[in-house]
């Protein structure tokens, strides 16, 4: 298992794009449920009145004090009417308690000067993971990704713009040193939906015609990202390999 320092790369490119989206804007907190419920009443905007003009002290409501400035305001009250006539956000539910994330490189074969597709899965996520990503190094004298925008890399549909999941792809090659290449992929998406187990992206390799008969490793560091932004507990995944056949 390669490790990861700090928040990881799919990380935060996925807590930037729920920053930016403009449902991020709004209050997760239910401003106004006195009780706890997930949902505001009469009593309760009576309450919050109440302690807004002194009548009553800010411990009978908490959650009416959405800034924690030890008042309640006119503009909280409005939020909390707000709640009270189109219900209070879903309440989170608990992230479970994963192990070990995999994101996946497969092998494939294939003979000189032919084009193979290379297969990358998640597995164990329990349908929690948002984002993935991957850094797949290989040697680029004997295979590397087809030149076609963008990358060679195609997500699979089922999770891709217009499904459940809503995950676009990105993806970009650099040259490490020599001819050492990274071929860097992101599955990510303006949404805190997550990602099913299973295929998640492949990407077609170029089998060179001088390339030497054997294994060739494609060499993966993975990574993946809550709907927050944050990492899970452990991430591991297997490298991949092209075996190049007479």
């Amino acid at each position: 298992m390669k490790k990861r320092e700090g928040k990881s790369w799919a990380g935060l490119l996925l807590l930037t794009l729920v920053l930016l989206s403009p449902a991020a804007s709004r209050a997760q907190q239910c401003v106004g449920d006195c009780d706890g419920d997930n949902a505001v009443t009469v009593d309760e905007i009576v309450t919050i009145v109440n302690i807004a003009l002194g009548n009553r002290p800010l411990a009978d409501c908490p959650a009416g004090d959405r800034t924690d400035d030890g008042v309640n305001t006119v503009d909280e009250i409005v939020i909390a009417l707000n709640f009270a006539l189109d219900g209070c956000p879903p309440t989170p539910t608990a992230t479970p308690d994963i192990e070990t994330v995999r994101v996946d490189v497969g092998t494939t074969s294939g003979a000189r000067g032919t084009i193979v597709n290379v297969a990358v899965t998640l597995s164990q996520s329990m349908g929690v993971i948002a984002a993935t990503s991957n850094d797949i190094i290989y040697d680029n004298s004997q295979v590397r990704p087809v030149e076609s925008a963008p990358a060679s890399c195609t997500i699979n549909p089922a999770i891709g713009p217009g499904s459940a999941a809503d995950k676009m792809l990105i993806s970009a090659v650099a040259v490490i040193s020599g001819t050492t290449e990274r071929l860097r992929v992101g599955i990510i998406g303006f949404n805190s939906t997550t990602i099913p187990d299973g295929l998640v992206f492949t990407c077609a390799f170029e089998i060179l015609p001088t390339a030497s008969l054997g294994i060739k490793v494609l060499d993966n560091t993975p990574d993946a990202s809550l709907p927050n932004g944050d990492p899970p507990p452990a991430v591991a995944g297997a490298d991949g390999a092209i075996a190049v056949t007479p």
